[in-house]
């Protein structure tokens, strides 16, 4: 479903079902919206990943490419 949450969720928003992969930089979750039930795959990106600035871009790079693909 493309539907958008209307309010911000946190993390305790959602139920962590398991681990679907993880690498360097980050580790991807299935979860599950407490409130309405829809799984959603959430990034959880590691800080120490950041401490470099040109891969502080890439990831911002690559959020916007992720956030363009959903808009189409």
């Amino acid at each position: 479903s493309d539907e958008i949450l209307s309010a911000p969720s946190s993390l305790i928003d959602f139920e962590f079902i398991k681990l679907l992969g993880s690498g360097i930089s980050a580790s991807v979750y299935l979860v599950r919206h407490k409130c309405n039930g829809i799984l959603y795959a959430l990034k959880q990106i590691n800080k120490n990943y950041f401490k470099d600035f040109k891969r502080m871009e890439q990831v911002l790079r690559k959020r916007k490419i992720t956030q363009n693909r959903k808009s189409k």
